[in-house]
């Protein structure tokens, strides 16, 4: 029913300043206020071990504002700051989303099976200021050692590294661990304002002449329809 609205207004009217976390949040609440049935997840995750994450919206919306406070210190993320994400998706792929919502980071999102030319070549168009990334078997540890060179070499200022180890348990020279920031940090996280027409998320695709290219998902006029749409 919401779908069929959706595709027939002509003007679907968006407010100026909206930010999807603000319903995450509400979600929450209805959910720990009774409104909303608890014992239908949020985020229901398997891998191929059999290993579960099960988390309600107080769950996400929990966690989600831990990790905005991860990325808030660890990489200093201001709105409009690029993060670049590279992880399959594991709990923490959707955990760094929702924080890029809360902080105002765009939300830069990478295919893991690229190569080492691609990912640099997206790198320097992009210009990330904190990569996320994860050791494990889908990922190559060349791709890591990409985002260190260009570190080092200064080409663009990314200021901070962050390895997720849910899947395999490994330390990095220049690297802070998610796990070890996400513990410690604060429950507590104050959602910005943002304008309908801000930036929240960057796509970097190929086109048929092989050169990527950028796709920008702006925040009000698309996330919120991307979700009432798959519902």
């Amino acid at each position: 029913m919401a779908d069929q609205v959706i595709r027939g207004t002509k003007d679907f009217q968006v407010p100026e300043y909206f930010n999807f976390a603000d319903v995450i949040d509400e979600w929450a609440k209805n959910e720990k206020e009774g409104r909303r049935q608890s014992d239908h997840p949020a985020l229901w995750w398997i891998d191929g071990a059999g290993n579960e994450v099960k988390w309600s919206y107080q769950d996400v919306a929990l966690n989600s504002k831990k990790t905005a406070n991860v990325l808030s210190t660890a990489a200093d993320i201001k709105p409009g700051d690029r993060v670049m994400v590279i992880l399959p998706r594991i709990p923490e792929y959707w955990l760094i989303q929702a924080a890029c919502l809360r902080t105002g980071g765009v939300f830069v999102i990478m295919a893991i099976n690229i190569g080492p030319k691609e990912l640099q070549w997206r790198i320097l168009r992009s210009k990330p200021v904190c990569v996320v990334a994860c050791p494990c078997d889908q990922i190559d540890n060349e791709l890591l050692d990409v985002v260190d060179q260009i570190t080092s070499s200064g080409q663009v200022n990314i200021r901070s590294r962050i390895l997720v180890n849910r899947m395999k348990q490994e330390q990095r020279e220049g690297w802070l661990s998610f796990e070890d920031l996400f513990r410690t940090a604060s429950a507590d996280f104050q959602v910005g304002l943002q304008q309908q027409n801000k930036e929240i998320h960057t796509y970097l695709d190929t086109n048929l002449n092989a050169v990527p290219q950028s796709r920008l998902i702006l925040s009000a006029s698309t996330t919120g329809l991307r979700c009432i749409q798959n519902m």
